[in-house]
């Protein structure tokens, strides 16, 4: 298992990432390919994921804001597939993304 940032909206990254989102929500909400392009190409978002050779099981977003008061972050989308949950990759996730 590695983890390391996502910087290509390939279809493959696309569907690997809707299959986990559709395990973190019941909204039935779809991530559009332009949405995550847009979030790719942003400096201040950080997407990694979790991979089992080329398969994305597990992913997590860093948002990162510079407002006048100064800078922070939130951590945002922290999910795991099902068959992998339970042996400690969500807190790999967030320890890698702090």
């Amino acid at each position: 298992m590695t983890i390391k940032r996502i910087r290509t909206a390939s279809p493959k990254v696309l569907k690997d990432l809707r299959a986990l989102y559709r395990q973190l929500s019941t909204s039935g909400k779809r991530v559009a390919a332009a949405t995550l392009k847009e979030a790719l190409y942003d400096k201040n978002v950080h997407l990694v994921g979790l991979f089992d050779k080329d398969r994305i099981v597990g992913t997590g977003t860093l948002i990162v804001f510079h407002p006048m008061e100064g800078t922070y972050a939130l951590l945002d989308d922290v999910v795991v597939d099902i068959s992998y949950r339970g042996r400690g990759f969500g807190k790999k996730l967030v320890q890698h993304l702090i």
